[in-house]
Order: C-alpha cells, then sequence, then structure tokens
C-alpha cells in the first residue's frame, strides 16, 4: 500500500508533555504528517533513551491549527490525542515505512 499524504520531517523541535507521573517529559519530534485518507494530522516523537541511546518512539493524533513553533527554542506548543484506531496505528506505521526508505542512508 503506497502512503497517500504530505510528511514533514523536523530537526531539533522538542514539546513539553505531561509524563504519567504528573511530571514534564521533554519529547523530540521526528516527523509530522498528514493522512489524506482522512484528514488527520499525526506527529510521531522521541521519548527519552535506553542504555543503548535508542529512544522509543511514539505517535499521537494533532490539531495542526495548535501547532505552533517558537524559533528561537525550538519549542513546539500544539493539542495532541491519543490513537486509539488499529487503522490510525497501521497509518503511522506505513508514514514511518515511507520516511525510512526516502531517508535511508543519509
Amino acid at each position: 500500500m503506497e502512503f497517500n499524504g504530505e510528511i514533514r520531517p523536523h530537526d531539533n523541535l522538542i514539546f513539553i508533555a505531561e509524563g504519567d507521573d504528573g511530571g514534564d517529559v521533554v519529547c523530540s519530534v521526528v516527523l509530522t504528517f498528514d493522512y489524506y485518507g482522512n484528514g488527520k494530522s499525526y506527529i510521531v516523537y522521541a521519548v527519552g533513551q535506553d542504555e543503548n541511546g535508542v529512544a522509543e518512539l511514539q505517535a499521537n493524533l494533532y490539531r495542526p491549527d495548535s501547532f505552533v513553533v517558537n524559533e528561537e527554542s525550538n519549542q513546539a506548543i500544539l493539542e495532541v490525542f491519543p490513537i486509539e484506531d488499529a487503522q490510525d496505528w497501521d497509518i503511522v506505521r506505513e508514514a514511518l515505512e515511507q520516511w525510512t526508505q526516502t531517508h535511508r542512508g543519509e
């Protein structure tokens, strides 16, 4: 299946989310994308690193009109929503696969 959307990679862009314990969690934005088939917008981001330096990737839906970037601090402010639908997770996997294939070897 070919990905039907627009993928936007981000470098050095962060946002602050609330962790399970109520504390702040710094999240590094990997990419955002819009999927034309359903009109939804998604954000994929990295949270923390394990002992090998590998970050955990997470994804959410977000409202594009809430996405504001402070250029001085490279910090985004946005409203995110959990992904609860298996079809949405399939779309995230498609986007990551497309992005990985496009950026392999860079």
